[in-house]
């Protein structure tokens, strides 16, 4: 799917303005410059009761400018405004799914099951990506010929009551030292010898409030 523009998505609540309710990223041409498409890039967003941030979440990601994009969002059964607002953009949602599950990391499992793109990554969903994001990352990916691993572009903001307010924190490009490989063996409970939380219980504990890229083997 061909990102929306701001005009095509529903207008933003009163009072919301700049990046992403206001705010776009500039529009990737298609196909590349190459005339070959765009690598497809499919991101999972895991929620539960996250009503007040995930409209938020779902705009950075659509509004990302990108040619091909697979949005996913794995909801562990909320009972806030969270469907409601899934609802309100599931025209350009690929898959969602709001029902119980064990937590984070099953969440973003069952969501990587169902992606199929050459790039995919998770985005919590309360955090949101950067302008662009999505597409440096293709265009670092495809001048790397398709090895690059792990990369990232993500804004860590305080937007939660008892967090310090005012800090936040900026990154772009590449991170080697923080490189997780995983494979689609070890999306399902059993078929690399662990459970559902397997492969993704130790990179979330050190990547809590980021969003990372990572290639398929």
């Amino acid at each position: 799917m061909r990102c929306p523009t701001l005009y095509d998505l529903p207008p933003p609540p009163p009072g919301k303005r700049g990046w992403p309710w206001t705010e776009a990223s500039v529009e990737l041409p298609d196909p590349m410059p190459d005339g070959q498409e765009w690598p497809r890039v499919s991101i999972v967003t895991p929620s539960y009761q996250q009503g007040p941030f995930i409209e938020e979440t779902i705009r950075s990601v659509l509004l990302q400018g990108y040619p091909n994009l697979e949005y996913i969002v794995i909801d562990g059964g909320s009972t806030d405004e969270t469907v409601a607002i899934l609802r309100k953009y599931e025209k350009w949602i690929a898959y969602w799914v709001s029902e119980a599950d064990k937590g984070q990391s099953e969440a973003i499992n069952k969501g990587f099951a169902k992606a199929s793109g050459d790039l995919f990554g998770w985005l919590n969903s309360d955090d949101v990506y950067e302008r662009c994001a999505i597409p440096i990352i293709a265009k670092y990916f495809t001048q790397d010929g398709g090895r690059m691993e792990m990369a990232g572009t993500w804004t860590s903001k305080a937007r939660r009551p008892g967090l310090a307010t005012g800090s936040s924190r900026t990154i772009a490009g590449f991170f080697p030292q923080r490189i997780l490989s995983f494979s689609r063996l070890h999306f399902g409970a059993g078929k690399s010898g662990r459970g559902p939380e397997g492969w993704i219980r130790t990179s979330i504990g050190r990547w809590t409030g980021s969003g990372c890229f990572g290639q398929q083997h």
